[in-house]
């Protein structure tokens, strides 16, 4: 993302939710609104709203409801090269498929959380990474020998070719056994009958790992 004093924010959202009280009220409140030139799309101004995308330096997406309308405006930030930071209320089902559009998904709780999520995503200059908000998975999968299954890692710029546990991404919502099902089906095979499945937690601050 640029670095501007001043930029365009395009605020995208579901018209299926309070959004004069829930977006409009407390963003016009805030200093964002009074630094910024922040569009949005209810608020009685008319404008093309695909030329406004374009030109915009940020497409702020509030995703805790679903519509056809904002994956629209979503693909067109995409295809314009703008950054996208998809915001949602904790407890929210949003789509998985925004974890192919962009890597700036995070939840928050209030609305203040909403305003500094935007806020910081400002100040990083747009750095925000997915891995900061979605888990990873690692399947450590063994047979009765006691033999561990290992990959090796193709179509990947990092660690092409080298050997590696079968992983990925937990989605959004997902818990971490439904996460590890999905990837072994993925990855691996499809039948997983007598398969069974633990958790492993590793505390990286703590430096200590833990069974769960």
């Amino acid at each position: 993302m640029k670095e501007v004093d001043f930029m365009k924010i395009y605020v995208s959202h579901s018209s299926n939710c309070d959004y004069v009280r829930e977006i409009y009220e407390p963003l016009k409140e805030s200093k964002l609104y009074d630094e910024n030139e922040v569009y949005l799309p209810h608020d009685g101004n008319v404008f093309n709203t695909k030329e406004v995308i374009k030109n915009s330096d940020l497409l702020v997406a509030e995703c805790s409801s679903n519509s056809t309308g904002q994956g629209i405006e979503i693909g067109w930030a995409d295809s314009f090269n703008i950054p996208i930071l998809c915001i949602y209320k904790t407890g929210s089902s949003i789509s998985s498929s925004l974890k192919f559009i962009t890597n700036n998904i995070i939840s928050y709780n209030s609305l203040d959380e909403f305003l500094e999520c935007i806020s910081n995503f400002i100040l990083d200059g747009g750095q925000m990474d997915r891995e900061k908000f979605l888990a990873s998975i690692y399947l450590i999968i063994k047979d009765d020998s006691g033999r561990i299954l290992f990959q090796r890692r193709r179509g990947t710029k990092l660690w092409s070719g080298f050997l590696g546990l079968p992983a990925g991404h937990v989605d959004i919502g997902e818990n971490v056994y439904d996460a590890a099902i999905r990837e072994a089906k993925e990855e691996l095979i499809d039948n997983l009958n007598g398969i069974k499945f633990g958790v492993v937690d590793i505390d990286e601050e703590k430096d200590m790992n833990r069974f769960c």
